[in-house]
């Protein structure tokens, strides 16, 4: 959790805070085309930031089992293993996979330059969608690009990551 903490603090989230910020050129208007090619520039980052929040949500399932099958008092370890244990650094780290996912979701959502191009940058998909030979790609390229901007588009660009980690089931283990 330390490195993941690391890596989205380090990594990711610089680009996400000041991504479409342009130096001294704030009042002209992007070239037509310039946005989504900026976005599409990023495509590599929203796709390493959804592996991680992918695997960090694994995590916390993981974790919330683990202290589960602790606080079990039919378990016949449970007088020697709950009774002795301090959940206070689980918790801890749970609590700072939460915030991970939180600030994502915050820096996302507070980027209107992001949000917008992102609008562009779907809108321009469904042009290529239509006519992929116009735009000199090959329809299965398409239709795999596309499944990854549905991904992102659920959970990173609609600032949703922390409610997918709220909401998934995190019922008994199979």
């Amino acid at each position: 959790i330390e490195k993941i903490h690391s890596l989205v603090f380090g990594k990711f989230l610089g680009p996400l805070i000041v991504y479409g910020e342009r130096p001294n050129s704030a009042d002209q208007e992007l070239a037509n085309g310039e946005a989504e090619v900026q976005i599409g520039r990023m495509l590599g980052l929203f796709q390493e930031i959804y592996e991680t929040l992918k695997r960090s949500n694994s995590i916390a399932l993981n974790m919330v089992h683990q202290l589960g099958v602790l606080y079990k008092k039919k378990e016949p370890l449970y007088d020697s293993t709950f009774k002795y244990t301090h959940f206070e650094y689980g918790f801890g780290l749970l609590g700072k996979l939460f915030r991970i996912f939180h600030t994502v979701d915050c820096v996302i959502d507070e980027n209107e330059n992001l949000k917008d191009h992102w609008a562009y940058y779907k809108r321009m998909m469904k042009f290529v969608k239509a006519d992929p030979q116009k735009f000199n790609v090959e329809p299965l390229q398409v239709k795999f690009l596309e499944k990854s901007l549905v991904k992102f588009d659920k959970t990173l660009m609609s600032s949703g990551c922390l409610d997918v980690l709220f909401n998934q089931n995190y019922g008994s283990p199979k």
